[in-house]
């Protein structure tokens, strides 16, 4: 979750390890990020460019889900179906985004408001963890609302051995 106030460049460069690293197969890999739809063209830009200086390689899991994407109302806002991909608007009811992924893939939804982001991020039956970006007062009221077995506040867990399964 991307809050107003985030360090914008700094959290593309986070999230770009946290989706990509290991072709996001990790326990902890992300591969849902809400952003206020007032900051999801700075941070696109922002992703996009990190996401380019980070290495990928294939995955025959990323062809299979960049196929889905158009049926699922989404585009592909960066990347391609050979290494990894930045996906957007795609809808909130696609069982993308309730799975876990396991493949080098993005997806970015828009939210209005930042109660919205709390409604999506609980939806989903996996709550391992979420991660929440931005000023460390509005970071923390956020998490407390979050229904996920840890919350890291403006940083990235790396493998943390004390995460559980994915299930609420």
């Amino acid at each position: 979750l991307i809050l107003d106030g985030a360090d914008l460049e700094k959290v593309a460069e986070q999230l770009c390890e946290s989706c990509f690293a290991g072709a996001g197969s990790l326990r902890e890999s992300v591969s849902k990020i809400l952003v206020l739809e007032s900051k999801t063209q700075e941070f696109m830009d922002a992703f996009q460019k990190a996401a380019e200086k980070y290495p990928h390689s294939s995955s025959e899991k990323l062809a299979s889900l960049i196929q889905q994407v158009p049926h699922d109302q989404g585009k592909i806002a960066w990347g391609n179906k050979d290494s990894a991909a930045i996906v957007k608007d795609l809808s909130h009811c696609s069982v993308m985004q309730q799975d876990a992924l396991n493949a080098p893939i993005a997806i970015v939804s828009s939210v209005k408001y930042q109660h919205e982001m709390l409604k999506w991020a609980n939806t989903g039956y996996l709550g391992v963890s979420a991660q929440v970006f931005g000023p460390e007062d509005k970071a923390l009221k956020v998490a407390e609302k979050l229904e996920v077995g840890k919350v890291y506040n403006n940083s990235w867990l790396r493998e943390d051995p004390s995460l559980g399964c994915g299930q609420k």
